[in-house]
């Protein structure tokens, strides 16, 4: 290691002690919330899709009655949906929305379809329960 080199490590050690000296108790909470947040948001995320990918063929044809055929291309649908629209969603938060809004408008409609997904027995405003599941899983 020659001099320069000695220079530049002291200098970052330096500067690494005053920033862990002069960052504020404050700071470090914001930061360590935000950061719970974000993970709580992807670990719920993530506890949905599963637990929605567990129950669905099973709530399609035990509780609505379809065949197991019509099952499975509405599971097909919602699988290929939920990695597709990312792609979309990426394309609309750098063009159009912005990262925080195309974030609070996916997980609104993730939550609207996991709410009409969600009751057992039909919703009032749905006509009828094909256009209810069907609806739901484009919206998911």
């Amino acid at each position: 290691m020659n001099m320069t080199d000695k220079s530049l490590f002291m200098q970052n050690d330096r500067l690494s002690l005053y920033a862990r000296k002069h960052t504020s108790y404050a700071d470090n909470i914001i930061a360590t919330a935000g950061d719970l947040l974000r993970r709580g948001a992807a670990n719920l995320g993530v506890f949905i899709f599963y637990g929605m990918r567990a129950l669905l063929i099973l709530y399609l044809t035990n509780q609505l009655k379809y065949d197991d055929n019509h099952a499975y291309a509405l599971f097909s649908a919602y699988c290929s949906l939920v990695y597709v629209t990312p792609i979309l969603g990426g394309y609309l938060a750098d063009k159009l929305l912005g990262n925080r809004m195309a974030v609070m408008l996916g997980a609104l409609l993730m939550a609207i379809g996991h709410l009409v997904l969600g009751p057992a027995k039909p919703l009032r405003f749905s006509c009828t329960c094909r256009w209810r599941s069907s609806s739901a899983a484009t919206v998911v």
